[in-house]
């Protein structure tokens, strides 16, 4: 199965992308997860999850391509759950010098009964909310590089 977002973000794309690209630090999305380890480096890197419900999650960077704002990347899940075999693929696209949009694709598996217009939503939902955390950990970005700018007072 397959489901797929195209989310508008009001921050230039190389700065999303630089949040997103660096695949080992998800700090900005912190209230998911209450440690992170990483093992290793690029592709084939692999970033184990904590989660603050007990479970654990590792995910594995499978490509990744600066010039394009493009990654993919697995996670791995429990057989049993509502979902396995999960892909995430996204593109970060440039529209206009301040504005962007993540193009993210998502396919899985559904190997119980939920219907996968209830998986499709339950996905989406997770997928906006990291959004909204992104927007807010670059909010605060912005408003860090806007007082590390001395010419930011007098425009």
């Amino acid at each position: 199965m397959d489901t797929e977002l195209d989310i508008e973000l009001g921050f230039p794309a190389p700065l999303v992308w630089g949040v997103l690209s660096d695949f080992g630090n998800l700090s900005w999305y912190s209230s998911t997860a209450k440690r992170v380890e990483c093992d290793g480096r690029g592709i084939g890197m692999r970033r184990t999850m904590h989660m603050v419900n007990g479970e654990v999650r590792v995910q594995r960077l499978e490509f990744i391509d600066h010039g394009s704002m493009s990654m993919r990347y697995s996670t791995d899940l429990p057989d049993d759950g509502p979902i396995s075999d999960l892909v995430h693929a996204l593109r970060v696209v440039p529209d206009g010098s301040n504005r962007c949009r993540i193009v993210t694709h998502l396919h899985f598996r559904s190997p119980t009964v939920f219907a996968e217009q209830d998986i499709k939503a339950f996905l989406e939902t997770a997928i906006s909310m990291a959004i909204h955390h992104l927007e807010n950990h670059l909010k605060k970005l912005a408003q860090s590089n806007s007082k590390a700018d001395p010419d930011t007072d007098n425009k």
